[in-house]
């Protein structure tokens, strides 16, 4: 997900998006087409007014078996190289954490942002709960 929105940025950058004050030909196109002409390009004014630059951010990605960790850091963001994960932990499991719980539990104990993504019934639950522990906690 993180590289598709890297991706879009990109292609904003290089212009090679609708405009935000593109016309639309409605003899051409029908309605469901000009609604999503229209969003696009109002989707795109309002990226490029925060002012998002693709070449702002470094992206990482890392496959397993049952899932995709990518992170986006900005340019020169100190990622904790040699973090060491606590000994002592705000919360514990009777179960093992899947992979990609344990990648979102490993981003929490170094106080990064994290967005899960994951069907009904993945354990997303699991996740939040180590975020609200460790913040009871003040780790």
């Amino acid at each position: 997900m993180a590289a598709e929105g890297a991706r879009i940025l990109a292609d904003m950058n290089e212009e090679r998006t609708v405009p935000s004050g593109m016309a639309i030909d409605s003899k051409k196109a029908n309605a469901d087409d000009d609604d999503d002409a229209e969003g696009a390009a109002a989707e795109i004014a309002r990226v490029r007014k925060l002012g998002y630059n693709a070449d702002d951010y470094e992206i990482d990605t890392v496959e397993f078996e049952n899932c995709v960790h990518e992170t986006v850091y900005p340019k020169g963001y100190d990622r904790q190289p040699h973090f060491k994960r606590p000994k002592v932990k705000p919360k514990q499991y009777a179960f093992t954490l899947d992979k990609f719980q344990d990648r979102a539990v490993y981003c929490i104990e170094k106080d990064e942002s994290v967005l899960v993504a994951a069907h009904t019934s993945a354990g997303k639950t699991a996740i939040a709960e180590y975020a609200i522990a460790k913040s009871l906690k003040n780790q």
